[in-house]
């Protein structure tokens, strides 16, 4: 019998020195235990490994220790190992502008290009925090593949098939082919390194993925810096590291691994391309999981957008100085390396008070050299603005009216139609437009809607949910009396509704701007010297009415790139839910441009809001149920993991509601 195949095997080794919870002064430690150890690997064991960084990290490495860059680029030249690319920094991709994104690439392969005399050919996406609109800007930067994590992908996309090549598609049409991360393979490693397993328990999980191995196996593709240090983030981790982690990992690829016809390659012996390029093409993300991340369910993309320490903050102030710098052209373009390195993902999560204190010192005054203002707004007085009677509503073209028992104020113009509630803090009964004759497209779906008592609830439009930490909810729906005022300062008039609504936190003022020339409304949240709240803050809850829309659900957003991505809504999708007691939603949309438009093909509704006014976090919830279905785009200001910190700020939010009457158009 001819002999069985050798498996290809490969390791990516990240190297991160903006790492959250590393201390500035323990960098060179980090070079000295970790980096320096990687590359005895390479030297003394000839393992051809992958070694990932942004060239921030290939900086601070050559500040410190010089001769291991020199040292890195013989390795090079040799071609015993290989660069893995990242950018300038690691950022979560999908939750910054493509400006921002395109820069971040385009920086980081230049300093490569000075640094090392080389650009590297494939690029580990940051966080493994995938979306499809990032391929384009990869492939304009020059990179030929990318590595995208397995586990998740595979959730996502059950059918994804296990033998390649794997490629990718962006809303563009630029294509590049994958290699795969895997989550618990590299988990399998770093729990047989730090002693968390046995060599038992460890050779018989290689041996289960060996016997169904593709044509390459990921054995390593994570942190340098979990092996011969320990960062401290959390209390159950050890004070040091035991000396001999980086022993084990040479004993583990060469004696441990022996017998398991292995051969070692680089990534990019490993990337698979199609003969006849691009080759099928496929979508790794859907409705359910809009965006792809490393590791378990738990770690999503809301702990670099809404948790944190500091994440809503800095997030909006750093989109603020994206909008400034695109409308100036003549911005050095040292001011958008500055915005990058803010925009870094290490500045959010488990990052240290004095760093997350420089960061934002840095950012504000990024901001001054721009123009702009780091200071949040939380009162708006529109000192523009006339009180009018109900009775005058008339001479303005509204049309007004109250039901007999004075729950529902319906307005009218020759542009819309709205009722809202009295009794529920002015949330949206119904919310329709001309150009699709007044029928509702968002409103309030009463108790008793839906067949059974699993949705045997109110689902209001329009109004705010605060869950703080073991205590009692918090929303705005209480009774109101509004106010009506005309607003004529700019080119269009706006009819304002308003109510002041009190609640355990503090009053809050909500608006309605009713556009009296356009098919357009505005809700305003407004949070007089309010504090982010502990737990949860989701507000706007925007629910589609069912019998407004024929055939399949869907929605279109940017998430880091371009172009728009489009999901469709055909199955079950709730990012609102809760996935323990500690993690409060499953993820969300990037939604870049601050804008998403949601209906069916000829009829919905945009919505749109300033990520640099807040930096809200939309989530999808669809769930198919008779007579219909509820859909929900729901906004978070607030959501809870292990990286929350409390307090910060709370910015005022407009959200603009305006029709589509084509879906390929909505965001044109």
């Amino acid at each position: 019998m001819p002999e069985a195949q050798a498996t290809k095997a490969y390791a990516v080794f990240h190297l991160n020195l903006a790492f959250s919870a590393l201390a500035m002064e323990l960098r060179p430690t980090v070079i000295e235990r970790c980096y320096r150890p990687l590359l005895d690997l390479v030297e003394t064991h000839k393992i051809p490994v992958g070694i990932e960084m942004s060239s921030w990290t290939l900086a601070q490495i050559q500040q410190f220790d010089p001769d291991w860059v020199v040292r890195f680029r013989a390795l090079l030249d040799r071609g015993a190992c290989e660069l893995i690319g990242s950018g300038l920094i690691q950022l979560i991709g999908p939750l910054v502008p493509a400006s921002v994104n395109r820069a971040n690439l385009a920086l980081g392969m230049a300093d490569y290009e000075r640094v090392l005399g080389r650009r590297p050919r494939i690029a580990m996406v940051n966080e493994m925090t995938y979306s499809s609109g990032l391929v384009d800007l990869y492939h304009e930067v020059g990179f030929e593949g990318l590595i995208i994590d397995w586990d998740n992908a595979r959730l996502a996309l059950p059918t994804l098939p296990e033998h390649g090549p794997w490629v990718v598609q962006g809303p563009g049409g630029a294509c590049l082919p994958v290699l795969w991360s895997d989550s618990i393979l590299f988990q399998k490693c770093q729990r047989w390194v730090h002693r968390d397993i046995t060599s038992v328990d460890y050779r018989e999980y290689l041996e289960r993925r060996l016997a169904r191995a593709p044509a390459a196996l990921p054995l390593y593709s994570s942190d340098a810096e979990i092996f011969g240090f320990r960062p401290k983030r959390y209390s159950y981790e050890t004070e040091a590291a035991p000396p001999d982690e980086w022993d084990r990992i040479s004993f583990l690829f060469t004696d441990f691994l022996k017998g398991y016809r292995l051969d070692w390659c680089l990534p990019s012996q490993a990337l698979l391309v199609p003969e006849e390029p691009p080759g099928p093409t496929f979508a790794l993300q859907t409705a359910a999981h809009p965006i792809l991340v490393k590791k378990q369910p738990k770690y999503n993309v809301a702990r670099w957008s809404v948790t944190g320490h500091s994440d809503l903050h800095m997030n909006t102030l750093c989109h603020r100085a994206a909008d400034l710098l695109a409308a100036d052209e003549t911005a050095s373009p040292e001011l958008m390396r500055a915005l990058c390195l803010l925009w870094s993902s290490d500045l959010r999560t488990h990052i240290l008070q004095k760093r997350l204190s420089q960061a934002k010192a840095k950012l504000s005054i990024l901001l001054h050299q721009l123009g702009g203002n780091p200071v949040f707004t939380q009162e708006e007085p529109f000192p523009t603005m006339a009180p009018v009677a109900v009775d005058r509503l008339a001479d303005y073209g509204v049309r007004e009216s109250v039901d007999c028992e004075h729950f529902f104020l319906s307005l009218e113009t020759d542009h819309l139609r709205v009722i809202f509630n009295l009794r529920r803090g002015l949330a949206l009964q119904a919310l329709g437009f001309a150009g699709h004759d007044f029928q509702p497209l968002l409103g309030t779906l009463a108790h008793g809607y839906f067949d059974g008592i699993d949705l045997g609830a109110d689902f209001f439009t329009g109004h705010l949910v605060i869950e703080p930490t073991g205590k009692r909810r918090i929303t705005d729906l209480n009774r109101v009396r509004p106010k009506f005022y005309l607003d004529q300062a700019g080119p269009d008039p706006f009819l304002v509704v308003e109510a002041e609504i009190r609640t355990d936190l503090g009053a809050m003022i909500k608006r309605y701007r009713l556009n009296l020339a356009q098919p357009e409304i505005t809700l305003s949240y407004s949070f007089p010297e309010w504090s982010i709240p502990d737990g949860t803050m989701r507000l706007g809850h925007f629910t589609l009415v069912p019998e407004t829309y024929a055939g399949p659900l869907q929605l279109q957003c940017h998430q880091g790139g371009a172009l728009p991505e489009t999901f469709i809504l055909d199955r079950e999708v709730d990012q609102s839910q809760a996935l323990s007691s500690v993690v409060s939603c499953s993820g969300g949309l990037g939604a870049t441009k601050g804008v998403l438009a949601v209906g069916d093909q000829n009829r919905g509704v945009c919505i749109s809001w300033c990520p640099g006014q807040a930096a809200v976090f939309p989530m999808i919830r669809h769930t198919p149920h008779a007579p219909g279905h509820l859909t929900r785009i729901i906004f978070s200001m607030a959501e809870w993991d292990e990286t929350r910190k409390t307090g910060g700020v709370l910015p005022n939010i407009n959200f603009v509601l305006r029709p589509y009457q084509s879906f390929l158009n909505a965001l044109q």
